[in-house]
């Protein structure tokens, strides 16, 4: 938190307590809210997370903007799976006996 000087570290443009100043990051300060240390990339099961990342790995989140970016790493990995299971049978070719 201290690197963080109290404050989240997201840049996510989307969530409401963002004002577009210093590239979009967050404004939630530990004035605020309660921030918590995860990791930078909460991938979409943050919760199979290694617990003992190294310190460069985690950010300050507010609870707004870790939820935001858990559901968009989530939308993203369902998008894929989607893709990979539509694509899956276009190059399977099978043997032809002749």
């Amino acid at each position: 938190m201290d690197r963080a000087g109290g404050r989240c570290q997201c840049t996510w443009r989307r969530h409401p307590a963002h004002r577009g100043d210093e590239g979009g990051r967050c404004e939630q300060t530990t004035d605020g809210v309660r921030l918590i240390s995860a990791p930078a990339d909460p991938g979409p099961r943050p919760d199979r997370k290694v617990v003992s990342l190294p310190v460069e790995e985690l950010r300050a989140w507010c609870p707004g903007c870790w939820d935001e970016a858990v559901r968009v790493a989530r939308r993203q990995a369902r998008a894929a799976e989607r893709i990979a299971h539509r694509d899956a049978g276009l190059f399977d070719l099978q043997e032809v006996s002749v």
